[in-house]
């Protein structure tokens, strides 16, 4: 965040810097608004450096259309009050308002460029990062920072490494940025050498460098880079304990921990957080009952824990136990319930239990009603956010969900509409969302709208256009987005294709499918799923070739799902071939648990017997 605004001058009266400290010291808008109040009814309601200031907090509570008012009622706003509503654009993520502050700034500064960089480089535009930086009068090392920071944040370790090597000088963070980006890439060798190269390791580095090996399972040359260390911090500590915790050493690890010149709460609290997520909750569980002390954050580690494991009943245990709750509490246990169907009403009644809400507690019902196709209730939730302002990206993403579900065409325009008047326009995941929701409303005009708008497409993007054009008829141009991905130096990944293999069976286009299907492993580096076997499977079904469907489903890696078979059985079905589907039966009886095979079965007048199934043919 920006932190240029300049003091009053020295001519200034203390009212003018009592205000001042009013606005630094407001923690939320509605402060904010009490500051501004006073601001307007004294005598320096025109002084620019106040109303810079205000911009600036504004911005960082999030009240970007308050940070806009103040700007606008700026008689003559300088580089700095610019720079400032550039960076509450940014800070927020709205990429779109933020390059429009950009373009219309009469003089830009340094911090100006690095700034709006930054809010390229926070998106994953790695392209327009580049670009910017190539436009850019005097780049600095901050700016070239920024482009190394942009490209490893989309794992390009290649491009990280050109950039590296073409910058005129570094600093602590453009060295700490590479061997980063070679922790990310799991490449321990190339960490070692560039630390070894950097002039002056800090405690970044060292801890970059000690979790390359940990995670690598190199457990003697961790101790021994642990050792060489010149001090540790609170990383350094959990990282030695948490490589024993990861490969379940838990007595190795417990030691580590005990062995801390400054064991406290603090310290327990990032362990926790580090590893709450693994699948060892009972060893955790041992760990957190031995701890002579425990705060909130404490109960939450481990609360959360359990739930991020699917393990909502000791979930609710630890809950009960608490001696206190907080908002994370209420929201954690609700979470947890949430991704269980049968867990539903639990859930509901915990919310309605809640002493206060926030936007978690609502998004998450929305979220849980959503995903579990009560769509009605979903935006029945969304519609009861007695403040609208108070709604998110995630709130509104998961109505439009609803909405895909109900095929509400209706509610999700009107939900389009919101978003249109606000500041998230131009948000990713909504027009993701969006275009989702066009699609499998059948409004593919407003999905096609949408997503030429955007300044940018990611893998859901282009996934969910090719999905939206299939599913309203359009299957031969969903086919043809694939080589527009790559003209645009887009990004495919597993869904993408399973989205361009399924319009290929609906066009039953054959040789496209497999050239698609091989192309996914070799030119894209994507690993083949069930879901991509699938569509071929249904694809050589609908196109006559059954016992090229019946061998691909022998011959694939993975076990087939109750989809797969009931793709081939349909397919029997269509050619009229009971006795390929007998085989198919017999031969994946164990895989027809679900209604869809089993009525397919019936139809073919296939016995399905547990005696007949059992008898395999060859």
């Amino acid at each position: 965040m920006i932190e240029f605004a300049r003091a009053p001058d020295a001519h200034c009266d203390c009212s003018s810097r009592e205000l001042a400290a009013a606005i630094r010291s407001s923690k939320h808008s509605r402060d904010l608004e009490r500051a501004h109040s006073k601001i307007l009814a004294s005598a320096h309601k025109h002084d620019r450096y106040l109303a810079n200031l205000l911009i600036q907090m504004y911005g960082r509570c999030g009240d970007l259309i308050s940070a806009r008012a103040v700007f606008d009622s700026i008689h003559a706003p300088n580089v700095f009050s610019w720079t400032l509503l550039l960076a509450a654009y940014a800070d927020a993520g709205y990429l779109l308002d933020a390059a429009a502050v950009f373009d219309a700034m009469p003089e830009r500064c340094a911090v100006t460029w690095n700034t709006m960089l930054a809010a390229y480089s926070r998106c994953q535009g790695t392209r327009e990062t580049a670009a910017l930086l190539a436009n850019m009068p005097e780049p600095d090392v901050v700016s070239w920072t920024t482009l190394l920071t942009a490209y490893a944040s989309v794992g390009h370790f290649e491009q990280v490494k050109r950039v590296f090597d073409r910058m005129p000088c570094w600093n602590s963070q453009s060295w700490n940025v590479m061997i980063g980006a070679c922790v990310k890439s799991e490449n321990r060798d190339a960490a070692e050498r560039i630390f070894c190269e950097m002039p002056f390791p800090d405690i970044v580095s060292w801890n970059h460098l000690l979790f390359a090996n940990a995670q690598n399972g190199h457990f003697d040359k961790t101790k021994d880079v642990f050792k060489t260390m010149p001090l540790h911090d609170i990383a350094s500590w959990t990282t030695m304990a948490g490589m024993y915790f990861q490969h379940a050493n838990f007595v190795e690890s417990k030691e580590v921990l005990d062995e801390m010149p400054e064991w406290n709460i603090v310290v327990w609290n990032s362990f926790f957080a580090a590893n709450a997520k693994t699948r060892h909750c009972e060893s955790i569980k041992r760990l957190f009952d031995s701890l002579p002390e425990r705060d909130i954050f404490s109960w939450n580690s481990m609360l959360a824990a359990y739930a991020q494991t699917s393990q909502p009943r000791h979930a609710r245990e630890i809950f009960e136990s608490m001696p206190e709750h907080d908002t994370i509490s209420w929201n954690t246990m609700i979470a947890a319930y949430s991704h269980h169907h049968s867990h539903l009403e639990d859930a509901r009644s915990l919310f309605d239990q809640m002493p206060a809400w926030d936007i978690v507690s609502w998004n998450s019902m929305i979220a849980a009603y959503a995903r579990n196709g009560r769509g009605d209730e979903a935006l029945s939730f969304f519609a009861g956010i007695d403040h609208p302002g108070a709604r998110s990206e995630a709130t509104f993403v998961s109505a439009l969900d609803a909405c895909s579900d109900l095929t509400a065409l209706g509610s999700g325009a009107a939900i389009h509409a919101q978003i249109a008047g606000g500041a998230g326009s131009n948000s990713t995941p909504l027009a993701n969302a969006l275009i989702h929701m066009y699609g499998k409303c059948g409004s593919l005009d407003r999905a096609i709208a949408v997503f030429q708008k955007m300044w940018r497409h990611n893998e859901i993007s282009w996934s969910s256009m090719i999905s939206a054009l299939d599913q309203n008829g359009e299957s031969a141009r969903a086919v043809a987005m694939l080589p527009i991905i790559s003209l645009e130096g887009g990004l495919a990944n597993e869904i993408t294709f399973t989205a361009i293999l399924t319009a290929c069976s609906h066009l039953g286009m054959i040789e496209p499918a497999f050239q698609c299907f091989v192309s996914l492993g070799q030119d894209y580096g994507v690993e083949h799923r069930m879901e991509h076997y699938s569509c071929i499977v249904d694809l050589l079904g609908r196109s006559g070739w059954l016992p090229e469907a019946e061998e691909l489903i022998l011959a694939m890696p993975y076990e087939p799902d109750p989809m797969t078979v009931a793709s081939l059985l349909g397919a029997c079905k269509l050619q009229g071939d009971a006795q390929c589907g007998g085989r198919a039966v017999r031969r994946h009886h164990k895989h027809m648990a679900s209604s869809g095979p089993l009525v397919l079965a019936s139809e073919l007048a296939i016995d399905v017997s547990p005696r007949n199934c059992t008898r395999c043919t060859a």
